[in-house]
């Protein structure tokens, strides 16, 4: 029967996270199996030749535990696989934009696992949560923020400009959604709005009817009768709200 098998090969490995690693484990009295436990995430042994490969995809200190075996019995080895770590890089967008008073939502992704994130000045309502980089909440004030975004780990910090830009809340019709008119009457209704409105439009008015682009009146004597949809639009420095309007018109 031979003798068991004694470990060779180095008992420490150093590698930078994403590199890729190739570490073969060498014994005495040509050991016919191999295993290797508590290996990094992203590496694999063979079995039949000892060769560890692949590229590791966390950072830290991870103790592994080898070994090589014939018909004498195992041998055991502790190795000590230090991946260290890569300074981030930035990877998410530099120019994003923002509704004020609408929720907001923006992630900071970096290359080569950064532990904390950063952000400031960040504009009045929004937070940073600094573990997963997100930056969340409902920004009050209109106009342009330019943050400095960061991302770091042990190996080093990265920063990257970040311009968000805030435009107006979307006009909101207070109007109702509902009218009724008679035929050859006069008919009179006002579309309201938030936001300061600078035009109105309203597309499937029957006929007799027209609205007033900048006052938002409806006003005229429609022709027949029957229900008519009608799409109410507002726009406001902030964008163009729509609405969907039933006007019901009678016969006199």
């Amino acid at each position: 029967m031979p003798s068991v098998p004694v470990i060779t090969s180095t008992a420490t490995v150093n590698v930078t996270f994403g590199g890729a690693i190739t570490h073969q484990i060498t014994a005495t009295q040509n050991p016919s199996k191999f295993s290797a436990t508590n290996l990094p995430i992203g590496l694999t042994i063979n079995a039949t030749t000892g060769l560890i490969t692949g590229t590791p995809i966390v950072d830290g200190i991870f103790i592994a535990k080898v070994a090589a075996s014939n018909a004498g019995g195992t041998a055991n080895q502790s190795l000590t696989i230090v991946v260290a770590s890569t300074a981030p890089q930035i990877t998410s967008a530099a120019l994003v934009y923002a509704r004020a008073g609408t929720l907001f939502s923006y992630r900071i992704t970096a290359k080569n696992l950064p532990r904390t994130h950063g952000a400031t000045p960040l504009p009045a309502g929004l937070t940073l949560n600094a573990t997963s980089g997100y930056i969340t909440g409902v920004p009050t004030l209109v106009g342009n923020a330019t943050i400095t975004l960061s991302a770091s780990n042990t190996a080093g910090t990265a920063t990257q400009p970040l311009l968000i830009s805030i435009v107006p809340p979307l006009p909101v019709i207070t109007s109702s959604a509902t009218s009724s008119a008679i035929v050859g009457a006069a008919y009179s209704y006002q579309v309201t709005a938030t936001q300061t409105p600078t035009k109105f439009m309203a597309a499937g008015l029957p006929s007799g009817l027209s609205i007033n682009t900048s006052t938002g009146l409806i006003t005229g004597r429609a022709l027949s009768a029957g229900t008519r949809a009608i799409t109410v639009s507002v726009l406001s420095q902030g964008g163009t709200s729509l609405q969907n309007h039933t006007l019901f018109v009678a016969a006199p």
